[in-house]
């Protein structure tokens, strides 16, 4: 299964607040997954997610609570399922060539908060009293655990519009996001 996620915001070399930065992430990468689940063909062939498993093959849990939120990955290594996900990544940044650490910091860095904000987060990753809305119920993230990313790409390009100019933080990003299954099984077999 492939398909494309976008992110526009900053992304720090150094978090001001690490569980803001990964959680403004989640909240833009939420509703594009949520539309992806809901649609076919992963609509018609993912069991029915529920909060308590009891073996029924046409149901999956994947739902993990951490504090007022239910997160609920696209890869995730239970119940058959056993994905992985490769990425590749458009990094456009306001920066000419070259300029790329000197303004907005240290690429690694920034890949791993943006990795670490697709994943299930522990509570100390959320921002504090932060609750969510009733659209984020369940709360959509790509990863149950970063280390489900077996393959990465990194392409930067200078981005031109004006609008970019907000910040040596800001980028815009067209994540290319393939899932494959680890190992052939019938729950995911419709990936």
């Amino acid at each position: 299964m492939k398909f494309v996620l976008t992110y526009k915001g900053d992304l720090p070399a150094r978090s001001r607040g690490i569980s803001s930065d990964k959680h403004a992430i989640r909240k833009q990468i939420h509703p594009q997954l949520k539309n992806l689940w809901e649609q076919v063909p992963l609509n018609s062939s993912r069991p029915k997610l529920v909060d308590r498993y009891d073996g029924n093959p046409n149901e999956i849990q994947l739902s993990r609570n951490v504090g007022d939120f239910r997160f609920v990955p696209l890869v995730s290594s239970k119940q058959g399922w056993d994905l992985i996900a490769k990425l590749d990544i458009l990094f456009l940044r306001p920066s000419a060539p070259g300029d790329l650490i000197r303004n907005g910091g240290d690429l690694d860095n920034r890949l791993k908060i943006l990795i670490d904000g697709q994943r299930l987060p522990a509570l100390t990753e959320l921002p504090d009293g932060e609750k969510p809305s009733s659209s984020e119920s369940p709360f959509f993230v790509l990863l149950e655990d970063d280390a489900l990313v077996v393959q990465f790409a990194v392409e930067t390009e200078t981005l031109l519009h004006s609008k970019s100019a907000t910040s040596s933080t800001y980028v815009e990003l067209i994540i290319r996001v393939e899932i494959i299954p680890r190992t052939a099984s019938w729950e995911n077999s419709g990936i």
